[in-house]
């Protein structure tokens, strides 16, 4: 007899084992209180007709599953990447399956906190066992309605809503590292580019703590606000460009790498010289970009950060007590796009990698 193994059901093996249906679900899900005769006549009913488990059935009869859904903000962002890469293996380890959604690059789509919103609305017909948010646009009250009826955790942005189980950058401790090293190099005017916290919560929290730390220090801060501004590459340059000349400040500190290395590029078309006119630092520390520009910036905590979140997701799962806030400290990565303004020589610092030309 031939079977379409996808077809058989496990009312048809527990009748060629001549059991009832019961019996067989018992068996077939792993339970040993059954008669070891009728267990091994369903094992092997199920073994020649190819019985093939339905597990996402079983997951839903108990309510409990492996599965995890990972909200990530745009796989095209290297520290994003680097997460969700971290995110898999940790869940992998620990034998949960982790899908991802991602609504991709929209920064000029209006109301796209309501399209992650949809998401993550969508991961909950699949009945998963937790949800990761890993997005610095969706706002926290959205969040808060999907964690009331799944445990989830909200990585990597510094969370406002205490009620939220949130595991982060330590931003401000990363802001302080990379403000005492523009500080040690002898910077004493610095502008710092700001995004919206509507369109980036993330880069808001690291530009805001940026600034702070540089003002507690007694530095000439100017703050580089605008929307528009600051996702025009071209526009942000040539702003960059007549502040510094006009000298406003020596260094530029981005919220991000993407935008560190993507001004460092257009400085470069416009002719502005990193970093012998303007330096640059960044925040994020991941991706061969960085390397290429050599650029000045804090590394992210990527492997701590998603161990933690795993943790905490397993403990909230099981229904175990779990601190609500973690925080995770990066690393400090020194580069050629922040000049020495304390030497007296000009030009000692060796020459700027091109990152346009990629030599």
């Amino acid at each position: 007899m031939s079977f379409n193994q996808l077809s058989v059901t496990m009312a048809a093996v527990a009748q060629d084992a001549g059991v009832s249906r019961a019996t067989a679900s018992r068996v077939l899900n792993g339970d040993t209180r059954v008669d070891p005769t009728a267990a091994r006549r369903v094992r092997q009913s199920a073994a020649r007709m190819g019985y093939v488990r339905n597990a996402a059935a079983a997951q839903l009869a108990r309510r409990r599953s492996g599965l995890i859904g990972l909200l990530l903000r745009d796989a095209t962002i290297p520290s994003y990447a680097y997460l969700q890469q971290a995110l898999i293996t940790c869940a992998h380890e620990r034998g949960l399956f982790l899908v991802t959604v991602s609504t991709g690059i929209a920064e000029e789509i209006e109301g796209q906190d309501v399209t992650e919103t949809d998401q993550l609305l969508r991961f909950l017909e699949l009945r998963p066992a937790g949800i990761i948010v890993a997005s610095g646009m969706i706002p926290a009250k959205n969040v808060a309605a999907i964690a009331a009826q799944v445990p989830t955790v909200v990585v990597p942005r510094p969370e406002s809503d205490e009620n939220l189980y949130n595991v982060a950058y330590d931003e401000r401790a990363n802001a302080r590292m990379i403000v005492d090293l523009v500080i040690q190099r002898g910077h004493r005017r610095v502008g710092v580019v700001f995004n919206t916290p509507e369109r980036s919560r993330t880069e808001f929290a690291r530009a805001t703590a940026m600034e702070s730390a540089l003002q507690a220090r007694g530095i000439d801060v100017v703050p580089i606000h605008g929307a528009a501004l600051i996702h025009d590459p071209d526009a942000l340059a040539h702003r960059i460009a007549a502040d510094v000349r006009g000298g406003a400040y020596t260094c530029v500190m981005f919220p991000n790498d993407v935008r560190g290395v993507r001004f460092v590029v257009q400085a470069r078309k416009i002719g502005l010289d990193v970093p012998g006119e303007v330096s640059v630092t960044g925040m994020d520390g991941l991706g061969i970009d960085v390397e290429l520009a050599d650029l000045a910036t804090v590394r992210n905590p990527i492997e701590e950060t998603a161990l933690t979140a795993i943790e905490v997701l397993e403990d909230l799962i099981a229904g175990r007590e779990v601190a609500r806030r973690h925080y995770c400290v990066g690393t400090l990565r020194d580069g050629r796009t922040l000049a020495d303004r304390t030497r007296e020589a000009a030009g000692s610092r060796p020459p700027l990698v091109d990152v346009a030309l990629g030599r």
